[in-house]
C-alpha cells in the first residue's frame, strides 16, 4: 500500500505540479547574458536541424523538426520554412503508410493526425494562412479510413474553423471564406466562435457572416434538420442585440415563430405526435421570442418548461474562448454581457491571474468585486490559502518530527518532506533545503525501482528550479539507468506497451517509462536555466539518437521561451 501511495504521489507531482508556463523572475541576470544564452540555444538548434536525417522514423523526423521550426521562426524564418517542407513530407508518408494490419494502420494514422494538428498549431502562431495551407496539404486520404471517414471529415472542418479564428485577426476575408466553406458542408455551431472573433475587430465581416448564416437557415427545415435548429438557437442566445441590430435579430426569431406555427405548436399535441419534441424545444426559446413578438410568445406559452435551455444565455463557450487566449481584462468584460454569471467570470479571471503568478492582480480582483459577499470572501481566501499553509508548516516544524515518527515507510516520509519543503520554500529557503535534503536521503534508501527513480527525478528537478547544480548531477547519474531501461523496454515492445515505431522510440507516453521521458522533456526549461551547457552535455549521454535529439531540442526551447516560473507546489495542484 505504501509503495502504491508513493508512486501515486510522484506521478501526480510529475503530471501537474510543475507548470512549464513561462514568466520572467524578478531577479534575472543581465540582458547581455540572457542574449548570449539565447544565441547558444539557436546555435544548438541549427546543429540539431542538420542531424535530423540520421533518424529513420518519419514520425520522429517530423516531431523533432516541427519543434525546431517553432523555436527558430522569429530568428531564421527562411530556415524554418525549409524545415517545414520536410515535416510535411514525413507526415504525409506516415499517413499513407500501410502495414496490412488494420489496427496498426489505425493507430499509426491517429498518431500522425495528432502530430499534424500539433504542427499546424505551432505554425499558426507565426503564419495562420500558412498553417491552413499545411493542414490541407497533409489531409488524410479519406477513402482509406474506413468507418472513421465521416468522423474525421467532421474533425477536419471543425479544425479549419479553429484556424479561421486565428486567421480572422489579420485576414478577415480569408476567415469569412472558410466559414462559407463550412456552411456549404452543413450546419455546425463550430462557426459561432469565429463569428464572435470577427465581431471583436471586424464587424463588417461579422455581419456578413451573420447574414449568410441567416439566409441558409431560412432555407432549412428545423424539424428535419436538428443541426440547423441547434445552430439557430445558439445564434439567438449568444449573438443578439447589440452585437446585431433589432431587424436582423427579429428575422432570426421569426424563423422559430413560423416553424412553430407550421408544426402546430400553437395548439396542444398528443405525446405520441412526432412534432411534440420540436414544440418542446421551441418552448425553451420563449423568453427570446417574447422580446420580439409577445403575442406569438403568448400563444406558445403552454410549451415553456420550468427551466429553459435557451432563455438565459450561458457564458460557458465564450468564457472558455476568452480565458484561453485573452487577458484578465477581456475576461472581466464578459460581466457586462452575462451579469448573472459574474461569479463564474471573476473566478476564471482570478485563475488566469494566479496562473501567471500575479497575486496582486488577484487581490485587486477581489477588492473590485461588488457582488455576493460570500464569493468575495472566497476570492480573498484563495489568495491567502497557500501562504497560510506554508506558515502553518513553518510554525509547527517541531510537529514534523512527530508526524514522521508515525509514518511506517521511507516512501511516506519522503512524500511528506517534499510537500513540506515546497510549501516552506517561498518564505524559508534554508529550512526548505534541509527538508529536501532529508527527503533525498530517504529516497536513496528506498528499494531500487520505479518509485525510487521517479522520486530522484522530482528531487533533481526541484534542485534545478533553484539553480542548484546538484539537480543536474543527480540526473547525470540517472542517465545510464534510463538508457538501460529504454534498451530493455525496446526488447519488450509489443508484449506490454508499444514503445517503437519504425524501429525507433515513439515518444508518445507509452507506459511509466514513456511518461517519465515525456515529463523530463516538457520540464526541460528548469534544467536548461540551471546550467545550459551542462544540461546539453547530460542530454547528449542518452544512447538513442531520437531521445538525445529531442532532449536537446527541448533544452534549447526552454531557453528561448524565457525563464520558467519559480517552482510552486500549489500551481496546478488544485489546492488553491
Amino acid at each position: 500500500m505504501a509503495h502504491a501511495r508513493f508512486l501515486l504521489l510522484i506521478l501526480f507531482l510529475l503530471a501537474s505540479c510543475i507548470s512549464p508556463a513561462r514568466a520572467q523572475q524578478t531577479t534575472s541576470p543581465s540582458r547581455e547574458a540572457d542574449e548570449a544564452l539565447r544565441q547558444k540555444a539557436f546555435d544548438l538548434l541549427d546543429s540539431l536541424a542538420g542531424q535530423i536525417s540520421i533518424l529513420q522514423s518519419p514520425e520522429n523526423r517530423a516531431r523533432v523538426a516541427a519543434n525546431i521550426v517553432d523555436s527558430i521562426w522569429d530568428h531564421d524564418e527562411r530556415r524554418a520554412r525549409t524545415l517545414l517542407v520536410s515535416v510535411q513530407e514525413d507526415i504525409n508518408t506516415g499517413l499513407r503508410t500501410q502495414e496490412n494490419d488494420p489496427e496498426a494502420d489505425r493507430q499509426r494514422r491517429m498518431v500522425f493526425l495528432q502530430l499534424r494538428v500539433n504542427t499546424v498549431e505551432r505554425i499558426s502562431k507565426h503564419d495562420p494562412v500558412l498553417a491552413l495551407s499545411f493542414f490541407r496539404a497533409t489531409q488524410v486520404p479519406f477513402d482509406a479510413t474506413g468507418s472513421d471517414s465521416n468522423y474525421l471529415l467532421m474533425q477536419e472542418h471543425a479544425f479549419e474553423l479553429r484556424l479561421a479564428k486565428e486567421i480572422a485577426v489579420n485576414n478577415p476575408e480569408i476567415a469569412l471564406d472558410l466559414a462559407r466553406q463550412s456552411l456549404a458542408h452543413g450546419f455546425s455551431t463550430d462557426v459561432l466562435p469565429l463569428l464572435r472573433q470577427l465581431n471583436r475587430k471586424h464587424k463588417e465581416q461579422a455581419l456578413t457572416l451573420y447574414d449568410e448564416i441567416l439566409a441558409k437557415l431560412k432555407r432549412a427545415g428545423f424539424v428535419d434538420d436538428s443541426m440547423a435548429f441547434e445552430l439557430a438557437g445558439s445564434l439567438a442566445q449568444s449573438f443578439g442585440p447589440p452585437a446585431v441590430d433589432d431587424v436582423r435579430f427579429r428575422e432570426l426569431i421569426n424563423l422559430f415563430v413560423r416553424s412553430a406555427t407550421a408544426n402546430g405548436c400553437n395548439g396542444k399535441l398528443s405525446e405520441e405526435d412526432e412534432r411534440t419534441y420540436f414544440c418542446q424545444q421551441i418552448g425553451g426559446l420563449l423568453p427570446l421570442i417574447k422580446k420580439v413578438d409577445p403575442a406569438r410568445a403568448a400563444s406558445l406559452k403552454h410549451w415553456q418548461p420550468e427551466e429553459n435551455e435557451y432563455g438565459s444565455p450561458s457564458p460557458w463557450e465564450e468564457l472558455n474562448e476568452v480565458a484561453q487566449d485573452g487577458t484578465v481584462e477581456e475576461i472581466l468584460a464578459l460581466t457586462k454581457k452575462y451579469p448573472q454569471n459574474d461569479e463564474l467570470i471573476y473566478q476564471r479571471a482570478a485563475q488566469k491571474a494566479q496562473g501567471s503568478g500575479d497575486i496582486e492582480q488577484v487581490r485587486k480582483l477581489a477588492a473590485d468585486y461588488n457582488g455576493n459577499p460570500a464569493f468575495k470572501q472566497s476570492l480573498m481566501e484563495m489568495i491567502d490559502r497557500r501562504e497560510k499553509m506554508a506558515a502553518a508548516i513553518r510554525e509547527n516544524l517541531n510537529e514534523i518530527e512527530t508526524t514522521l515518527e508515525k509514518m511506517r515507510s521511507n516512501q511516506d516520509r519522503a512524500q511528506f518532506l517534499i510537500f513540506a519543503s515546497i510549501q516552506l520554500a517561498p518564505t524559508d529557503q534554508a529550512q526548505a533545503a534541509k527538508l529536501l535534503e532529508r527527503a533525498s536521503n530517504l529516497i536513496d534508501a528506498m528499494k531500487p525501482g520505479k518509485e525510487q527513480l521517479l522520486g530522484k527525478i522530482l528531487v533533481a528537478l526541484i534542485y534545478c528550479s533553484k539553480g542548484n547544480q546538484r539537480g543536474l548531477i543527480m540526473i547525470e547519474t540517472l542517465v545510464p539507468k534510463i538508457n538501460e531501461l529504454v534498451s530493455s523496454a525496446m526488447k519488450l515492445h509489443g508484449y506490454e506497451n508499444s514503445y517503437l515505431r519504425d524501429g525507433e522510440w515513439n515518444m508518445t507516453r507509452e507506459g511509466i517509462l514513456g511518461s517519465m521521458l515525456t515529463f523530463l522533456s516538457e520540464r526541460a526549461a528548469y534544467f536548461a536555466w540551471c546550467d545550459f551547457d551542462r544540461a546539453v552535455s547530460v542530454a547528449g549521454q542518452f544512447d538513442r539518437p531520437e531521445i538525445r535529439l529531442m532532449a536537446q531540442v527541448k533544452l534549447a526551447e526552454g531557453i528561448l521561451a524565457g525563464r520558467p516560473k519559480p517552482f510552486s507546489f500549489g500551481n496546478g495542484m488544485g489546492f488553491d
